[in-house]
């Protein structure tokens, strides 16, 4: 995928960054705090943590908190991919499970390594969210790259759903990512359920599942403006939406090539 592509999906980024840098506490990692979790731990509502180039082994938990996670310049390709959130490859590298809101936003990392969460509503074999977990917030998730997330890949049970992002009764904004290289069962790239969560300008890259959406489930929320480009879905369909009562799915101005199947 090419350099100014890449750019052209993570560039708005540096506006929600810039805006919070300008009004809050910055923490600096490593320089003041050795990892990103530590940095959460001690941030106040309102701080912005400032992550520079580096790997870092870690799966992180937002923890409720309003604040700006980001790289040093989410506008810059060569930062972002230089700027990588490698999970345990236990669970979800990223996690938002505490009523988090629009304020909490994650912006400009590579984040991979992910394996999901089980979520005890559903079962103690059924994993959500590789790569970002996101379960009754409604974060910001924006400008990122989020590749090579493997989620378990078994029949219902001992199975992976929402490969790359994964959210459960969510209104997440998720916009202007690559979504890339993610696997599992089911909802290769984002899989929303139980939710009105906003899906706008994002790449979304030969991910790949065993059943419904290749690129993206949705059961609940709006899905536009996306790129959509050689996914792989064994069945359902390359993009697969349904309708739950917390609405109806909207799917428009999104352009789809290669892949297996359609929209079901």
């Amino acid at each position: 995928m090419s350099t100014p592509r890449l750019r052209a999906f993570a560039a708005g980024s540096v506006v929600i960054c810039l805006s919070a840098l300008g009004q809050a506490a910055v923490l600096h990692v490593p320089g003041d705090y050795a990892t990103i979790q530590n940095a959460i731990d001690h941030a106040q509502a309102g701080d912005a943590i400032l992550v520079n180039p580096g790997v870092y082994y870690e799966d992180i938990n937002f923890k409720g908190k309003a604040l700006t996670l980001t790289s040093t310049n989410p506008a810059n390709t060569s930062v972002v991919q230089s700027t990588i959130i490698h999970g345990s490859g236990h669970s979800s590298a990223v996690t938002f499970t505490n009523g988090e809101t629009s304020n909490s936003v994650l912006a400009g990392f590579t984040i991979t390594g992910g394996y999901g969460t089980v979520n005890p509503a559903f079962g103690t074999n059924i994993y959500w969210g590789a790569g970002v977990y996101c379960n009754g917030s409604s974060p910001t998730i924006f400008g990122n790259i989020i590749s090579a997330n493997s989620a378990p890949t078994g029949e219902v049970s001992d199975a992976g759903y929402g490969c790359g992002i994964g959210c459960i009764a969510s209104g997440a904004t998720i916009a202007r990512n690559l979504l890339t290289a993610n696997s599992g069962y089911a909802g290769g790239g984002i899989l929303v359920y139980l939710g009105h969560a906003r899906i706008a300008s994002n790449l979304i890259y030969g991910n790949s599942v065993v059943v419904g959406g290749g690129a993206v489930l949705i059961s609940g929320g709006q899905f536009i403006n996306n790129t959509v480009v050689a996914n792989d879905a064994q069945l359902a369909g390359n993009i697969y939406a349904t309708s739950d009562a917390s609405g109806q799915s909207v799917i428009a101005d999104n352009i789809m090539s290669g892949g297996t199947g359609g929209i079901s």
